[in-house]
């Protein structure tokens, strides 16, 4: 065996070399095309793929329907649509996040950079260079959910790792939109005006003009506001021109003065001044109670669509939807389907790798649905063996005799046949 090794040295050897060529060979063949792909992702300017249009359009969205709110151009179902489809314009712009290249792309790009060095060329480089998309994913994902102070936070973190001047101005113009909505609105104006000074040659200066200008107009009106007298209206007024501390404050001081039991409307409010500040449990909770003990109130309906917004705008799991529904069952909102269905065109806009922050509360979710239930039980089960006429959500009236009742579902013998309904498609249920 070691005359043969002597004998044939220099034959292995060169099968060895061969081997290890052709195993280079085919490394760079295997990943030639995705090492291609990440050099021509590196080689482009930062702006060349980010599109601001549509994203700065919502902000200037999210301010005009305050003003036509305040001025009473708009109601607040409509309104609450477009917010909703306002807001959905911020997850399609965000970066999708590369993946992690594997160890066959490394070792590729290992053997291609030793042959760039040996001609001089520069080597393939994996670093991202949107380093501020790290920060910005989250900025857009906090101020989606009204946590305006932590969205600041990353705006303020993705602007100081930005060099780019159109991304820059990007970050600036959502940290002053956010600087706004938190109650700021001198620092914002301030922040506005910068953006127009330091980046007068690109559209985002336009657009940073706009939004000066409906913030001067909110914040005139919202001044003269302040002076009224404490009163629903004025409360109301003031969450419309964004001025949520100020609202909720007013609220607190009517519930004080109107003794122990809030009107709905006084609970809606308080609700959505919660809401908007960020505290989404809080706000959760005002809701429910108002669902519960106001049922057939229309601040009631009102409610209940926020619920349904906040479940799912922000990615979160369905449980916040499926306690709208279930509340339904009790408010009878024949609106609640056509908003449903503008909140499932959100949800399905947000990527899924989002939709696992910061789910609703389940156990509060579940002591909900158990009020829910106990509620339902002076309405359900009471139609059996009785002749009934039934009206739908899309306006259907179904006239028969009811032979039978389950939680979700009431079966009716019609002329026509036997119908089988759905309890949340239910309007309303009379007994002839």
């Amino acid at each position: 065996m070691i005359s043969i090794k002597k004998n044939y040295s220099g034959e292995t050897l060169l099968i060895a070399i061969a081997v290890i060529v052709l195993l280079i060979s085919i490394i760079i063949n295997l990943t030639n095309a995705e090492l291609r792909m990440i050099e021509i992702h590196n080689s482009l300017s930062p702006s060349s793929s980010y599109t601001q249009d549509a994203d700065h359009s919502a902000l200037i969205i999210q301010y005009r329907l305050r003003m036509e709110l305040y001025n009473g151009k708009i109601d607040r179902f409509n309104a609450d649509i477009a917010e909703l489809q306002a807001s959905s314009m911020l997850p399609s712009l965000w970066t999708i996040k590369k993946e992690e290249p594997g160890i066959l792309t490394r070792t590729g790009a290992v053997i291609i950079n030793s042959l760039k060095r040996f001609l001089g060329k520069p080597p393939i480089s994996f670093d991202n260079k949107d380093g501020s998309n790290f920060y910005l994913e989250s900025a857009y994902f906090y101020e989606r959910n009204n946590l305006f102070i932590k969205a600041i936070e990353k705006y303020d973190m993705a602007l100081n790792v930005e060099s780019d001047p159109v991304r820059q101005a990007g970050i600036m113009i959502h940290g002053g939109y956010c600087i706004s909505m938190k109650g700021n609105t001198r620092q914002a104006k301030n922040i506005y005006r910068q953006i127009i000074e330091k980046f007068p040659d690109l559209p985002v200066s336009i657009t940073a003009s706009v939004l000066l200008d409906l913030l001067e107009g909110i914040s005139r009106e919202a001044d003269k506001v302040r002076l009224m007298p404490d009163s629903l209206k004025k409360g109301e007024s003031l969450f419309n021109l964004i001025a949520f501390e100020d609202s909720l404050g007013v609220i607190k001081k009517l519930e004080r003065s109107s003794g122990a039991k809030s009107s709905p409307s006084l609970l809606l409010y308080k609700g959505k001044c919660l809401e908007s500040l960020g505290k989404a449990r809080d706000a959760l909770r005002i809701y429910q109670k108002l669902i519960i003990e106001n049922s057939q109130s229309i601040p009631a309906g009102e409610a209940n669509r926020r619920i349904l917004a906040m479940s799912i705008k922000a990615g979160r799991n369905s449980e916040g939807a499926q306690l709208a529904i279930r509340n339904n069952e009790l408010i009878k909102d024949k609106r609640f389907m056509k908003f449903m269905k503008e909140t499932d065109k959100i949800k399905r806009t947000i990527p899924d790798r989002l939709k696992v922050h910061q789910p609703l509360n389940t156990s509060l979710l579940n002591e909900k649905s158990q009020l829910i239930d106990e509620k339902l039980k002076k309405f359900r089960f009471h139609l059996k063996n009785r002749r009934v006429k039934i009206t739908t959500m899309q306006g259907d009236k179904i006239i028969g005799f009811c032979t039978g009742e389950t939680e979700k579902t009431i079966t009716i013998r019609t002329i026509a046949g036997t119908a089988v309904i759905r309890r949340h498609m239910i309007r309303k249920s009379e007994i002839k």
